[in-house]
């Protein structure tokens, strides 16, 4: 059975800003600590030194610094850090990052400007973005800029990745945990003349997650360890820049996550206490997804009209599946529960060009134009009764 939903090709029209400014082009930050930099070329423009469009809203900020000091492993750590950000963690086991009430399908998150919101239900799983590759983090609550695209109602998680620096830097890290879980991390960056680079990569594992010593075993959980709470996640990253002139730059970045993880079920039994759901034996094995963004910046000296663009695709799939018992090897050995064996995959694949006018001292006048097609694709087999007659049908 195959089942495939088509959601939508948007073209966001223009729209017109103007941004109060003392510089007409982008800084490069550089952070001394590491060696590299801020990589601008994928970041939605809304802002220069002085707050413009962004007033009306929120604006907070994480340096790389920040989140280094934290300890942070991945994005949901790492936004814990942020006003009015509340990270939960639910029955399906993915962090949920919610931004002044509102929930994921309201709020939009950009990797270098490339939308990570799946295209099914516009979530996302953060805790699969490591924080080796992010520079800063921009929060915007609230309603925000239309240049970021369609449905930041509760807000916009801006995520802007790092790019190397003179010379050539790089860092190696190792962490354990308990539930027998680690993670290995590293990095190497650098520039020589016009040309610069960044990469890193890191993989991390749980056996599974320890419950607390106080825990009372249940009928469905004994404690110690959470069954089925293992977890395994792995991450490759890469951006080059080039500077053919001092008026152009190019920049290309690839990235690409992998791993698989499992659903904790119900710790009470449906027998023996009414209130309990009937257990839900699930796995995600294993996910994965890459995404390819190339961009441009033209800024003449002798003239006040710059562009920006960039082209993108994003695309994350998954193995979702329903087994019929805590031996997850089986769909059909208890015929009395909904099973499936479900692969998901999203696409996500646009283009972007925000020219700029600047006038004079007194500010910019932006312009966003942006097509994007996005595509959700589930195939697979789920086993169900579908008859009330008896015997009962079963397919």
């Amino acid at each position: 059975m195959i089942t495939k939903k088509w959601l939508s090709i948007t073209a966001m029209g223009w729209c017109c800003f103007l941004l109060f400014t003392m510089d007409g082009h982008p800084e490069s930050h550089k952070d001394d600590s590491s060696g590299t930099q801020v990589y601008t070329l994928g970041e939605i423009v809304v802002t220069r030194k002085k707050e413009g469009v962004e007033s009306i809203g929120t604006v907070h900020r994480v340096t790389q610094e920040d989140i280094s000091i934290s300890g942070a492993r991945n994005l949901n750590e790492a936004v814990n850090l942020l006003p009015g950000i509340n990270v939960m963690v639910g029955g399906d086991a993915v962090p949920k990052i919610d931004i002044r009430g509102f929930r994921p399908r309201h709020n939009i998150l950009l990797l270098n400007g490339i939308p990570i919101n799946s295209t099914y239900d516009q979530q996302f799983n953060p805790s699969i973005i490591p924080v080796e590759n992010i520079a800063e983090i921009k929060l915007t609550s609230g309603p925000s800029s239309v240049l970021y695209g369609q449905g930041g109602l509760g807000g916009v998680i801006n995520i802007i990745t790092k790019r190397g620096g003179e010379g050539i830097s790089g860092m190696v890290g190792a962490q354990v945990g308990a539930g027998l879980s680690h993670l290995v991390k590293g990095s190497v960056s650098g520039r020589k003349g016009r040309m610069d680079y960044f990469t890193s990569a890191s993989y991390s594992s749980r056996d599974a997650y320890p419950l607390s010593a106080v825990f009372e075993p249940a009928a469905l959980e004994d404690g110690a360890k959470r069954n089925n709470s293992d977890k395994e996640a792995g991450s490759l990253f890469a951006n080059l820049g080039y500077d053919p002139s001092s008026v152009l730059r190019l920049g290309l970045t690839f990235s690409y996550l992998f791993g698989e993880y499992g659903i904790p079920p119900n710790v009470h039994d449906p027998e023996t206490d009414i209130f309990a759901a009937k257990p839900k034996y699930r796995r995600i094995e294993p996910y994965q997804g890459y995404s390819i963004q190339g961009a441009f910046e033209l800024f003449p000296e002798a003239s006040p009209l710059s562009l920006r663009g960039w082209l993108y695709f994003n695309q994350m799939g998954e193995n979702s599946n329903r087994y019929s018992d805590d031996q997850y090897d089986d769909f059909i050995r208890d015929r009395s529960l909904v099973t499936y064996r479900l692969k998901n995959e999203t696409r996500v694949l646009g283009i972007t060009l925000q020219p700029q006018y600047a006038i004079g001292d007194t500010g910019i006048l932006t312009m966003g134009l942006t097509a994007q097609r996005d595509m959700w694709k589930s195939q697979g087999t789920a086993w169900n009764i579908w008859s009330s007659t008896w015997p009962p049908g079963y397919t």
